[in-house]
């Protein structure tokens, strides 16, 4: 009788094991790793730069040592072969900080480092262009369609301080100021983030969102600005709102994630509804899929992912815990993101975690898990992410 106890002991032990293995259903099959290339040598780190996925090449960038320098390297995207490497590093230059330091179009990458901001050339790692007069490398660049948008800060006599956004033809580079914000000698203004588009008929307009601030003091109050700069008017001006953090730009609405999501109107700004986010929204920031709004949480020891109806704000599911520090990208009804040391697959539909693995590395290299970067190729259905020491392509079905 005791030995047939101590069996069904051992199986349902057995069992419980088993379910902390990774889940694999027919959706979301763990991937198969492609190839994986030796990404960092010594003294370097994988950067927090996202892969760039081009048309036969994929980007890296690495932290080179102690000058926190980020040059570039391109790989054969379907083998892994190294192609260029790029080290032309302005003397200016400094490390990669922030998710959004870049963005590509047509085959051109706006890249910036802590100097100047650099057209480069996806596939051959050629530099286009390079420009210090209208941008900062310190700040953003995001961009819309051909448009690259990046701000910079210019001191004023006595202690006031004015705030540019430049834009130019990412192919191109022709910076120009396209937006200036001056302050007073009391309040200094800030942007927090940007976002822009085309209209159909070619007008650019730019949403960006901010505070005021005293140096003096802890006081500080919140602006978003709708500005078509093609016909220098202003589509909505509000102020002493709430410090916003993440703008995403839908065909009707405009999406701000800061201590709370907010969706506005995009022509007239008018608020259509608000949600809590249980410690702001996370690093992931907000992301637009269909109809819905994913966005993460800002609790970093107990990370939940949120969806929403775009339309009318009501809450689709919150998920467990799921830490999640990279950007979440969503292809074919997974959210895909690394967080927690691991790769992680979780079901856009319910929210529940797929799968979760740690780099192939993570038992023979010490400090090797997944960074947060992560980079789908739609065409090929291949994943592209590093562990600071490889960068790997996976297979995602």
């Amino acid at each position: 009788m005791k030995a047939s106890h101590t069996i069904i002991t051992y199986i349902l032990l057995w069992l419980l094991l088993g379910c902390s293995e990774p889940t694999t259903i027919p959706k979301a099959k763990i991937p198969k790793l492609v190839w994986q290339t030796f990404l960092a040598s010594t003294g370097e780190l994988t950067s927090s730069m996202n892969p760039v996925v081009g048309e036969n090449i994929v980007i890296f960038s690495v932290t080179k040592g102690l000058d926190f320098q980020s040059p570039l390297k391109g790989y054969d995207k379907n083998t892994g072969e190294e192609k260029w490497f790029w080290t032309d590093i302005h003397p200016d230059s400094r490390a990669v900080g922030p998710l959004n330091f870049q963005y590509s179009y047509n085959g051109v990458l706006g890249y910036s480092t802590r100097g100047p901001v650099f057209g480069v050339e996806i596939e051959s790692g050629n530099v286009l262009w390079t420009n210090t007069d209208y941008v900062d490398g310190r700040r953003e660049n995001k961009g819309f369609s051909n448009v690259l948008i990046n701000g910079f800060e210019e001191p004023q006599p006595g202690k006031e301080h004015k705030i540019h956004l430049g834009i130019a033809d990412i192919e191109k580079g022709d910076w120009k100021i396209a937006v200036s914000l001056l302050g007073t000698e009391i309040w200094r203004p800030d942007i927090t983030d940007f976002t822009g588009q085309v209209l159909p008929g070619g007008d650019t307009v730019l949403y960006l969102t901010g505070t005021w601030y005293r140096p003096d003091s802890i006081i500080a109050t919140g602006f978003l600005k709708g500005w078509n700069i093609t016909a220098d008017t202003m589509l909505f001006d509000f102020e002493n709102i709430e410090s916003a953090g993440y703008l995403q730009l839908h065909e009707d609405f405009l999406l701000d994630g800061g201590f709370s999501l907010r969706c506005y109107d995009r022509q007239t700004g008018v608020l259509r509804w608000q949600r809590n986010i249980p410690n702001g929204v996370g690093t992931s920031g907000v992301v637009i899929t269909g109809d819905k709004v994913l966005v993460n949480d800002g609790d970093n020891f107990a990370q939940k992912l949120h969806l929403f109806d775009i339309e009318t704000g009501s809450r689709i599911w919150q998920s467990e815990v799921i830490e999640t520090y990279s950007r979440l990208v969503v292809h074919k009804g997974v959210i895909y993101a690394t967080g927690d040391r691991e790769l992680k697959a979780i079901n856009l539909e319910d929210g529940k975690l797929l799968w979760s693995i740690p780099s192939p590395h993570a038992k023979t290299i010490s400090g090797a898990f997944f960074a947060p970067v992560v980079a789908i190729d739609p065409k090929t259905d291949r994943l592209f992410t590093s562990d600071y020491v490889y960068a790997m392509c996976y297979q995602l079905e």
